[in-house]
């Protein structure tokens, strides 16, 4: 995944210090007088935080720390960036049937048509991104987080 970062430089900031990262405030990446900056390709399903420290002749005002989480993989039950036969047990748990509202909280990513059960309908969204353990899916099952 790629994403590129920018902002509004503060009124008299001569540069910035830039902080990105998966735990806040983000690793110093470097200084700059530009107000973009292009973290690179992007892990899926993960938290990132960043922040802008502005500095001028007065010295530096620390920013606010922001934050994004990336897309996951519809099917990717159990959180390790593949969906797999062991998603598709964690699916079958949590089946309802047609119009049985699921109430576990654990199944929440199980609810693939993004309606309130688990039925046939969650099966065959999940089976069109189904792959084997450790390969990476198709980016066409990327979901929004």
């Amino acid at each position: 995944m790629d994403a590129d970062l920018g902002w509004t430089a503060g009124a008299g900031a001569a540069s910035h210090d830039v902080y990105f990262g998966t735990a806040p405030p983000g690793i110093f990446r470097g200084n700059q007088t530009g107000t973009g900056f292009d973290p690179g390709t992007l892990e899926p399903d993960t938290t990132y935080y960043w922040r802008i420290d502005e500095l001028n002749d007065n010295g530096t005002t620390p920013g606010v720390v922001w934050s994004f989480t990336t897309r996951h993989y519809r099917g990717d039950l159990d959180r390790d960036r593949d969906v797999d036969q062991a998603d598709f047990g964690l699916l079958q748990a949590c089946l309802t049937g047609v119009s049985v509202p699921s109430t576990d909280p654990t199944c929440g990513r199980a609810r693939q048509d993004a309606d309130s059960d688990v039925d046939l309908e969650d099966v065959a969204a999940f089976l069109q991104c189904l792959g084997a353990s450790g390969q990476t899916p198709d980016p066409a099952c990327l979901c929004v987080p």
